[in-house]
């Protein structure tokens, strides 16, 4: 789907250059992505890292009231491994991101260059097939023709 599709383009710019739309559409892909992700995953992200690092502040406070070591450790993995998942996350998502802004660029690079080889081909084929006429002076048959060279 292109930004003419979505009616994303500005109306004020009919036809605009190639370079132009690329980077217009790049940036609407990724503002597009970028509130579809958080809207989708990072309500799940969130609420995932919101409970690990409760609980690794109730398995805290579990370590100061008992003062067991193997629960401070429970803790800092669990803050350590929630951090770690979330960055990963994160880094996965930018990366889908450009791989569908960068697909999504190359099929309209591809339509654009299927679109442009058929308008050169039909000019192409206009031109020639206009320029193949015989001028109107030639266009006479052969035998008038014969007798107006005869004349002179």
């Amino acid at each position: 789907m292109t930004v003419y599709e979505l009616n994303l383009w500005p109306p004020r710019l009919k036809h605009p250059p190639l370079i132009h739309m690329l980077i217009y559409q790049a940036v609407m892909g990724m503002i597009i992505t970028n509130a579809a992700y958080v809207v989708i995953w990072q309500r799940i992200d969130y609420s995932c890292s919101v409970l690990c690092f409760f609980c690794a502040a109730v398995i805290r406070k579990l370590n100061e009231c008992l003062g067991l070591e193997i629960v401070k450790d429970v803790a800092d993995w669990c803050e350590s491994e929630c951090a770690y998942d979330m960055l990963s996350t994160s880094i996965s998502i930018l990366l889908l991101l450009w791989l569908l802004i960068a697909t999504d660029t190359a099929c309209n690079l591809i339509t654009t260059g299927v679109r442009f080889t058929e308008k050169i081909r039909e000019f192409l084929h206009r031109k020639g097939s206009a320029g193949n006429q015989p001028p109107p002076h030639c266009q006479q048959p052969i035998a008038q023709r014969r007798r107006n060279t005869d004349r002179l």
